[in-house]
């Protein structure tokens, strides 16, 4: 909230938070590992312009992701599909897309053995750290059957197993009903709650020439004559509980100093509705 309200690269922060929730994650009251989501949030801070297939790889590879969609319970022979349905339903091909339940089953086999692991550090007291780890003996060897392209992933052995994965986000980042999906969203963020095709058609077509480097992406938005000329265009989103509370406090004009700002998130009606917003360090 405190970089939302004084930052001076706004158009970063409105893509972090996009970012953010496009891979959300959250902790289980019981984990140690909630810290990661400073991480994260850090990493779709500093990579909110670079190429979705990096923020794709981070989210999967995400200790916070892996404890929040149960994937460090997936293993070969006992498989926990979550995470596998997020990836396509949510962070990919959308709900939309012509994929099948046999698929997510797949995909769930493909990324058995993608885990985490505390840090150690030479200090008992310091707050946990967690890391990617992948987990050789919990993976699913055999070759994957996919109803979408590439149609198969051949199964690997030992450590090569974890390029499977890899080579499924590689192809999911550049799937045409990726750049649709995640288009149509940020273009729902940017331009207006009911996503124009055109503005989707601009969007997807820059997606796919350049990979899908956002920044490409949202200048070929934010830049089309269409968008700055067009009145209906301007200033017609409304605000969510979160942009309202960052607006009040640049109004009344609070020092940048975080518990005032979250203490003022708090007590605005639907300040935090339908946002976590973030412990402060050591809570």
């Amino acid at each position: 909230m405190t970089r939302a309200v004084f930052s001076e690269k706004q158009l970063r922060e409105v893509m972090a938070l996009f970012w953010a929730n496009h891979f959300h994650a959250a902790y289980k009251d019981s984990s140690r590992i909630h810290l990661q989501m400073f991480d994260d949030r850090a990493f779709y801070q500093e990579n909110a312009f670079g190429q979705f297939r990096d923020l794709l790889v981070y989210s999967a590879r995400s200790p916070l992701m892996a404890q929040f969609l149960d994937n460090d319970e997936s293993s070969a022979g006992s498989l926990n599909e979550n995470y596998a349905r997020e990836l396509l339903e949510l962070h990919t091909l959308g709900a939309r897309a012509d994929y099948t339940e046999q698929d997510i089953s797949e995909v769930a086999r493909i990324f058995t053995g993608w885990h985490y692991a505390e840090i150690e550090q030479a200090n008992s007291a310091a707050i946990p750290r967690f890391e990617f780890r992948y987990r050789p003996l919990r993976h699913d060897n055999g070759d994957k059957m996919l109803s979408f392209h590439p149609g198969v992933i051949i199964g690997r052995d030992g450590n090569e197993g974890y390029q499977e994965g890899r080579q499924l986000l590689a192809y999911l980042a550049a799937h045409p009903a990726t750049s649709s999906f995640v288009c149509g969203k940020i273009v729902q963020l940017l331009v207006a709650d009911v996503p124009p095709q055109h503005f989707v058609d601009v969007c997807s077509i820059t997606w796919m020439v350049t990979d899908g480097d956002i920044r490409s992406v949202l200048e070929a938005i934010l830049k089309d004559p269409s968008y700055i000329t067009t009145v209906e265009y301007q200033r017609n989103k409304g605000k969510t509980p979160f942009e309202y509370s960052a607006s009040v406090a640049r109004f009344l004009a609070l020092s940048p100093e975080a518990s005032q700002v979250r203490d003022l998130a708090m007590i605005l009606p639907g300040g935090s509705d339908g946002l976590e917003l973030f412990p402060a360090a050591g809570t």
